[in-house]
């Protein structure tokens, strides 16, 4: 750098150009290293105090929390569902034949239904009594 600086002088140039180039450049080179993040979720006095300990590195903090409006809005779930909403083995039974039909499903018994009651139609349009009583 000292011959630089000299030969901005036997040029005739002011070195104040040459220095905040240097400047501009070394700033340049602390913002493009990589910083170091810490997350801490805000509680008050002692997420501060501990905070503070992180002052003078180059550890930068941001706080969170856990109460926040997404979290408020959030629908809670029923833990208890119904029964046409489980799983589990079922058994109908045939209004027009009194004929039973039992069968076992993954999905909720409302869903399964469902496709039984298309079944059933489809079949009633093109009378298939075999597809009725599977």
């Amino acid at each position: 750098m000292d011959i630089v600086t000299q030969i901005v002088k036997n040029n005739m140039y002011e070195t104040q150009t040459l220095n905040r180039i240097c400047r501009k450049r070394e700033k340049q080179e602390q913002d493009n290293r990589k910083k170091k993040w810490a997350r801490f979720t805000y509680m008050g006095k002692e997420t501060r105090y501990i905070t503070k300990l992180f002052k003078n590195t180059d550890v930068k903090i941001s706080y969170t929390t856990n109460n926040n409006l997404g979290k408020l809005l959030t629908t809670i779930t029923d833990l208890n569902p119904g029964k046409y909403e489980r799983n589990g083995v079922y058994q109908l039974e045939c209004p027009s034949c009194n004929k039973k039909y039992s069968g076992q499903t993954g999905r909720p018994f409302r869903v399964r239904f469902r496709a039984l009651q298309r079944l059933q139609i489809r079949a009633q349009q093109i009378q298939v009594c075999t597809a009725h009583h599977r």
